[in-house]
């Protein structure tokens, strides 16, 4: 029984396992197969929402799965993942003992796409080959090896959605996973990952990776790996919503061919080891890391950075570290320690900052080298070391040590350092324009003690020093700061600025830093001793200050040449008010001594300001001004005591001001916001009015603010002597202005006799206001006929309302002449605006014209057209425009036509002209459509003159082409006398809107030709008798650049064709050399090029000038010559200069255009003799029409005279050094007289100096030395005088070379015969010596007498005194008479050759002087001062000149005296008599004479002197009686009075026409 039961057994355990074996084998076929995958795809479309789909399932014998092309696709049609082809092979025996042996899983073509809608999360995975190979995996143990994976194109790209708040319940039951998984190798190629979003993307790849041993322990979450390899690879990320910036940007990071080695791997929670063996990558911005390696890790005990090593193309770095884990919770315990040591190329540091252009260039391949140590621990730091430095540029050093870090109440520590910083050209182009760091050292501390931090700073420059001192404590704020400046050069620092040395000191203390503050309080005191500002020394200034309990009291004194002042300070600081005031003295303000003029003004007097403020809105202020005096020039002013208030709530505003006659109110019902509200509204609605092009009046009187303003002001007031101090004046001045809800705005102004520079304006009225719902405004010049400007008259006035507005203009000259009359009546209707030219025979030019009716100009806004037909014509000349049609300009296109116009008569409409003359004509075409402008034609001016002199015809042919959008493209050709002179060409591109946010600027291209533009065009403009031009200057420019630097790329050259240039002041002629001017990249270079000499000898000058930066123009150009000729001219008839002059010259120019420095060496060489001829030509004065000379009737005690001194060119920011020498064989001449009759010959030499520092302060030092000389001179009736000047004097100078020192001798023999007393006569040969010294300032001019071949008279006049040597040397000169002691002659020279000589020397005068009225005189009387029979001689002149129409004579007059006191003959003065007389009337010869004379008036009296102011009247007449009658006005002077009357009443009428005819209807 038990047998047959195990057979059934059997038999039942074989049917099962038949069963088994036989269902395994039916999985293997494919019916089975696709049957269970057909069920497997409908399950799950059935249950998931989504339709699954399976190409091929295919499973062969053990385990070997093979799928193909399966995917599921959701509901919404949306592909959810996609896989062309999965293989899976697993051993099938491991299976039974627990293990997984994976022999092969792969899959290719693979994606997974999973959006949601809600949030707009898209997750998108492309997979291109995955595959791995598992040795063992154990499913009860939790342990995988696998032996390989690899990843081959493998994309991820992710857009993120909105965050959600996690609402699923977190299941905390599920087991834990230990699984630890190691793998052999994982392979990476072509991987890449990208996350964007609306503002942010992030990507990264690999181009191909391998990471070998690594391991993933979940149990204990321990990451290994032995060795990682990244190359090809690559990470970015940046903002999507704008443009990168060139070069660095943190914003927008991009790393490319990154190269990555790591070996040793390990992290395990906190604790991170990693062996760095390489890093390499290029950086969007240029940046290269070549190389990096080091180790770091990270534990329990702390971070560690060791042996970490980077290198770039231009850079190396460094570094140690080692920190204790206490650092994340700031344990004061917790160990540092960092070592670092870099040197940093510029190239780096470029790219990832933005250097100008001017600092790449100068720090190009420059190394900084930064080195530091860092060692303690966290309440115990110490600095051991930091170290900066680039070569020849920066030089920094720093040590120090900190305390208690973690607890600032007990924070100390000190650190010291120290430095320098040399002629830095990189630290330069860091500073703005202008500011120029000079070498300087520093040193200083930096301590904190227990809550209190001290520090110092010493500061050095090659000139001077500064110190500074201070302190600070953190619990009470008490502060303590001091400076001390020690003769500190300002103007190494600000070279442009006229600044010189500055020596001060200062110190503060106090405590607490809120100045409403009861507690706060605190003290200033300032002491400047020295401070320099355009030559001028601010010494002697000191402010004191304190503030204690709110309350602020201090003083300001300043006791120096430019300004005196002693002023007190008090105030109150309270939140709820403020109040301040300033009172005192100010004895002294010179505004020329402080420079800030540039001719003597100054004031003085008593100030007072008080201002206030209060928490509610309210506002005051008062300035007060007594006993103020103004000195302007020679003009001296008292002002009447000046107020100046306003105040301010919220309810009312109110200001005030009275001077003297000057009275200023305004006064406003509404608060100050209110009031500035009301003027904005007003403001913003003239705005749109204009915009929209419809005139309102009544609706900008409901919007201005109530206000009344009326002032009024006539010559006794400050701001008449502000103007005065100006050049300008008036005589009465009246401002009144209204607004209001009762009454429209008006605004009206009025100045009576305005004057400035010497040009009078008799009255100017100007308004406007609302009158009846128009716009009204005039303005009105009107001259009465007296007045020596030009314009009698000059009246503007019109309206607008609505939509339309008109404008006239009338104008009449001094004589009643009409110059002007037209109106304008612009209308604006249908989108366009209508232009008429009123009336029909206006006036232009004092001629009357005719227009065309119906006359029109229209401009179109849809459109932007252009409409015309104006045609104004008169007898040979015409101005049109009227409307074109043409196929190369837009529709709607305008020519312009003017034929004949003299340009002279237009120029006299204008008070003040240039002399300028020719005939204009033009022919233009031009339109305007949408954003295209484009115009052509030209512009010729017929015989151009300038000042009389023909200029030639000139003609211009210009076309202009642009869409504002793209491009401006155009060209001009130039022609001189029909010939073409200069083509141009250009293109203009200018950036778009994109590429301005990306840094790209506009971009230009110009392009000249010049096939010879004759030099001669300048002679006109040159000064008559200064020289003229020969020549052409030919060339090719070509120029591409931006806005900002519009020459960067300029190219081309210039050259000078048969260029000749006469110097007429020296009769010599210098050629031009031929050689071209080179520009390139920029620059202006100069090769050998320069003049020639008569001898053809060059002036050279080479070197560049760079023009890439027009803000910073810099030069760097040499000048040299050799035995150049300065002069070779023979001598012949009208030659101002004749002779040779031949000099070395070296010079060098180089540095900023606005800091040149110049350097040079200049010799006048032996063989140099040069004579100058005097001219004798008749002086006068031009007067032109530019106001050179102006007319001022001195009945008008308003008009102010320009007593400034001529414009100077001053030369700012040079550092100039020029040295001159003078061969001691030059020789100069001077000819007094055309035929060298007269004449002074000189010959010496000497070495000379001429500097001149940044602050424009010259100097000139040197001496010139007389080795021979003669002075030949051949007055009439007196002999012929050689003096022979004596070698060994000398002209010397020390700093101003219009002050030297002289040390001159010369000499003349004189032979006469003398008669001694016995009545006997011998000849004798006297020496008469002069001797010259002294500055010229106080020039002393000594006579001498010797006879060296006649020992008796010889030690006769040894007994003489120098006084009457000097008298017997006169006489010896001019009467050829010795009447010394032991000699019987007399000299009486009141004799008849008095007379004589007087008349031949007056007739001489009057013949060779011409212009000149020069008169002699000789007068002898008797005088007891030189004893009993004592005379004494008087030897006098005069000279006087007539300028301006003769109506100024200018008196000089003179003598020296012989006999007489001598004391008082050497008191007397060369210019002892001066008058000034002015004619005030040609009608009756009215004079003003102020004079100044000298006159021996009696023995009693002797010398007095008069000086005084007359008046005079002379007359010719034939009785007595026509002195009383009046002499008849002349008949221009009435016609001018009558055409002046009837003006004003055609004005009046015209006024009365205006408001009547032309006033609109309000709407």
């Amino acid at each position: 029984m038990i047998r047959k039961i195990g057979k059934y057994a059997l038999w039942i355990l074989a049917i099962l396992f038949g069963l088994v074996l036989l269902l395994v084998v039916a999985v293997y076929l494919p019916p089975v197969q696709n049957f269970i995958k057909g069920r497997a795809v409908a399950y799950v479309s059935e249950n998931f929402g989504m339709e699954l789909s399976i190409e091929r399932l295919r499973l062969r014998f053990p385990l070997r799965l093979a799928v193909d092309d399966a995917q599921a696709v959701t509901s919404a049609g949306d592909t959810l993942f996609r896989c062309g082809r999965l293989r899976a092979d697993v051993a099938l025996w491991p299976l039974v003992g627990g293990e997984v042996v994976v022999r092969e899983f792969t899959f290719d073509d693979a994606s997974f796409r999973l959006a949601d809608s809600v949030t707009g999360m898209d997750l998108d995975i492309r997979v291109r080959e995955f595959g791995l190979t598992a040795d063992a995996v154990t499913l009860g143990a939790q342990t995988a090896h696998l032996e390989e994976v690899r990843l081959i194109g493998g994309d991820v790209r992710l857009r993120p959605g909105e965050a959600r708040p996690d609402t699923a319940a977190t299941d905390t039951a599920s087991a834990p996973l230990l699984w630890r998984i190691a793998a052999d190798r994982l392979r990476l190629d072509d991987i890449a990952f990208r996350m964007q979003s609306d503002t942010t993307d992030l990507w990264a790849g690999v181009g191909s990776g391998v990471i070998d041993s690594a391991g993933v322990d979940l149990s204990d979450l321990t990451i290994r790996a032995a060795r990682l390899r990244l190359s090809e690879g690559g990470f970015g990320y940046g903002q999507t919503d704008r443009p990168p910036k060139a070069g660095f940007d943190p914003q927008r990071i991009e790393i490319q061919e990154l190269e990555v080695a790591i070996d040793s791997v390990f992290n395990r929670g906190t604790t991170v080891r990693a062996v760095l063996r390489e890093l390499a990558f290029v950086e969007r911005s240029g940046l290269a890391v070549r190389q990096a390696r080091g180790i770091v890790a990270m534990d329990s005990t702390g971070y560690t950075l060791s042996g970490f090593r980077l290198k770039t193309a231009a850079s190396e770095l460094q570094a140690e570290a080692r920190v204790g884990s206490g650092i994340t919770a700031m344990e004061p315990a917790t160990p540092i320690r960092v070592t670092l040591a870099a040197t940093v190329g510029t190239e780096d540091l470029f790219r990832l900052t933005e250097p100008d252009e001017r600092m790449s260039r100068h720090l190009v391949r420059r190394k900084l080298s930064v080195e530091t140590r860092l060692t303690g621990i966290l309440d115990a730091l110490k600095l051991k070391r930091l170290h900066l430095s680039l070569p020849d540029e920066l030089d920094f050093d720093a040590s120090g040590e900190v305390r208690a870090v973690t607890t600032p109440a007990r924070t100390a520590g000190k650190l010291s350092f120290e430095g320098g910083l040399g002629r830095s050209p990189w630290v330069a182009s860091l500073l703005p324009a202008g500011i120029v760091l000079p070498p300087l050292t520093l040193r200083g501390e930096a301590e904190a003690v227990k809550g209190e931090y001290r520090g110092s700073l010493h500061l050095r420059t090659v000139e001077g020093s500064v110190a500074a001192q201070g302190s600070f404590r953190a619990d009470d704020q008490h502060y303590t700061a001091d400076l001390q400046v020690d003769s500190l050069a300002l103007f190494r620092f600000l070279p442009a600025d006229s600044l010189g040395y500055v020596t001060l000191t200062a110190r503060a203390e106090g405590q607490g830093f809120d100045p409403y503050a009861p507690t706060t309080a605190g003290q200033v005191d300032l002491r400047i001793a020295q401070a320099e500002y355009k030559g001028f020394d601010y010494r002697a200034i000191a402010l004191t200050a304190e503030l204690a309990e709110s309350r602020l009291i201090g003083r300001l004194t300043s006791d120096n040449e430019g300004l005196g002042a002693d002023l007190s300070l008090h105030g109150l600081l309270t939140a709820q008010r403020q109040e301040a005031s300033v009172a005192g003295l100010l004895s002294r303000l010179d505004l020329e001594r402080l420079r800030l003029t540039p001719t003597p003004a100054s004031a003085s007097g008593r100030i007072a300001l008080q201002a206030s403020a209060t928490d509610s809105g309210s506002y005051a202020a008062r300035v007060e001004l007594d006993s103020l005096q103004i000195r302007y020039g020679t003009f001296t002013n008292s002002v009447a005591r000046t107020v100046l208030s306003a105040e301010a709530s919220p309810h009312r505003v109110m200001a005030e001001a009275a001077s003297g006659d000057l009275r200023l109110t305004f006064r406003s019902a509404v608060g100050i916001d209110s009031l500035v509200a009301g003027f904005d509204r007003t403001v913003a609605q003239i705005q749109h009015q204009i915009q929209v092009g419809d005139i309102d009046a009544d609706t900008l009187s409901r919007l201005l603010p109530p206000f009344r303003m009326e002032f009024r002001a006539a010559r006794n007031n400050l701001l008449y002597s502000f103007l005065r101090a100006r050049e300008m004046g008036f005589g009465q001045a009246k401002l009144t202005a209204h607004a209001g809800p009762e009454e429209p705005f008006d605004f009206r102004a009025e100045v009576n006799r305005f004057s400035t520079q010497g040009l009078v304006l008799d009255t100017l009225t100007a308004g406007v206001g609302n009158r009846e719902g128009a716009l009204r405004y005039f303005a009105r010049l009107a001259n009465r006929a007296g007045n020596r400007n030009r314009i009698g008259l000059i009246a503007l006035s019109g309206h607008a309302a609505g939509r339309s507005a008109q404008l006239s203009l009338a104008q009449r000259d001094c004589q009643g002449r009409q110059g002007v009359n037209f109106g304008l009546r612009a209308t604006l209707a249908d989108s366009s605006v209508t232009v008429n030219l009123l009336p029909q025979r206006p006036v232009f030019g004092f001629a009357e014209w005719t227009v065309n009716d119906g006359n029109y100009v229209r401009y179109g806004f849809p459109d932007r057209t252009l409409e015309a037909d104006l045609r104004v014509e008169r007898a040979g000349q015409s101005f049109t425009l009227q409307s074109i049609e043409a196929e190369d300009l837009p529709s709607g296109s305008l020519r312009l036509g003017i034929a004949g116009i003299d340009i002279g008569g237009v120029l006299r409409l204008l008070p003040q002209a240039p002399p300028v003359g020719g005939r204009l004509g033009a022919d233009l075409a031009f339109g305007l459509a949408d954003s295209l402008l484009a115009a052509r034609g030209g512009v010729t001016v017929d015989t151009l003159r300038y000042d009389g002199r023909r200029v030639g015809d000139i003609g211009l042919q210009v076309a202009y082409r642009t869409d504002t959008k793209t491009v401006h493209s155009g060209s001009l050709t130039l022609t001189v006398d029909h010939r073409t002179a200069l083509t141009v060409d250009g293109r203009y591109v200018p950036a778009s809107p994109a590429d301005s946010i990306a840094g790209y600027e506009a971009q230009f291209h110009l392009a000249a030709d010049l096939p010879g533009i004759p030099l001669r065009l300048a002679n006109a403009f040159l000064p008559e008798g200064s020289g003229t031009l020969a020549g052409r200057l030919r060339g090719h420019i070509e120029a591409n650049g931006t806005p900002r630097q519009p020459l960067r790329q300029l190219e081309g050259t210039l050259n000078f064709d048969s260029t000749s240039v006469d110097v007429a002041a020296i009769g010599t002629r210098f050629r031009v050399t031929d050689t071209p001017i080179r520009l390139e990249a920029g620059r202006v270079l100069f090769r050998d090029f320069g003049l020639i000499a008569p001898n053809r000898q060059p002036l050279t000058l080479n070197g560049y000038l760079d023009l890439r930066e027009l803000e910073h123009i810099t030069a760097d150009l040499r000048a040299a010559a050799q035995d150049f000729q300065l002069v070779n001219v023979p001598r012949n008839r009208g030659s101002m200069v004749f002779g040779e002059a031949s000099a070395d010259l070296s010079a060098r120019v180089r540095g900023p255009i606005d800091a040149l420095e110049i350097r040079g060496n200049a010799e006048l060489l032996a063989g140099t003799e040069v004579t100058y001829v005097m001219q004798e030509t008749t002086l006068g004065i031009k007067d032109e029409s530019q106001t050179v000379v102006r007319f001022v009737a001195f009945n008008d005690t308003t008009t102010v005279h320009d007593s400034r001194p001529p414009a100077m060119l001053r030369l700012g920011g040079i550092d100039m050094l020029m040295n001159v020498a003078i061969d001691p064989q030059v020789r100069v001449s001077v000819y007094l007289s055309t035929d060298g009759q007269n004449r002074i010959d000189l010959q010496g030499g000497g070495n000379l100096t001429y500097s001149m520092n940044r602050l424009g302060d010259t100097r000139f030092a040197g001496r010139y030395e007389l080795s021979g000389g003669r002075v030949r001179y051949s007055p009439p009736v007196i002999s012929t005088k050689n003096f022979t000047i004596s070698p060994g004097g000398y002209v010397n100078w020390t700093g101003e070379i219009a002050d030297p020192t002289f040390a001159v001798r010369a000499s003349e023999t004189v032979r006469t015969t003398v008669t001694m007393e016995d009545q006997s006569d011998r000849q004798v040969e006297f020496r008469i010596g002069i001797d010259l010294s002294g500055s010229l300032q106080a020039l002393d001019v000594r006579f001498d007498l010797s006879a060296p071949e006649d020992l008796t008279l010889q030690n006769q006049l040894a007994s003489l005194t120098p006084e009457q040597r000097q008298n017997q040397a006169m006489s010896l000169l001019i009467y050829n008479t010795y009447s010394g002691p032991g000699t019987s002659a007399k000299v009486n020279t009141g004799n008849p050759l008095n007379s004589f000589i007087t008349k031949e020397l007056n007739q001489w005068a009057q013949n060779s002087l011409p212009g000149i009225d020069l008169s002699f005189g000789i007068d002898s009387y008797d005088d007891p001062a030189a004893g009993p029979d004592g005379t004494r001689t008087d030897y006098s002149y005069k000279l006087s000149k007539r300028f301006f129409d003769n109506r100024v004579r200018v008196s000089v007059g003179g003598k020296v005296s012989s006999g007489g006191d001598p004391a008082q003959n050497a008191a007397e003065n060369l210019v002892g008599d001066i008058s000034l007389e002015y004619q005030l009337s040609r009608r009756d010869n009215m004079y003003l004479k102020a004079f100044r004379e000298t006159d021996f008036e009696s023995i009693l009296e002797g010398e007095v002197t008069e000086t005084g102011v007359g008046f005079g009247v002379r007359k010719k007449v034939s009785k007595l009686g026509d002195l009383f009658r009046l002499t008849k006005e002349k008949k221009e002077v009435k016609e001018a009075r009558r055409a002046h009357r009837q003006e004003q009443r055609a004005e009046r009428r015209l006024e009365r026409l205006n408001g009547q005819t032309t006033a609109p209807a309000r709407k």
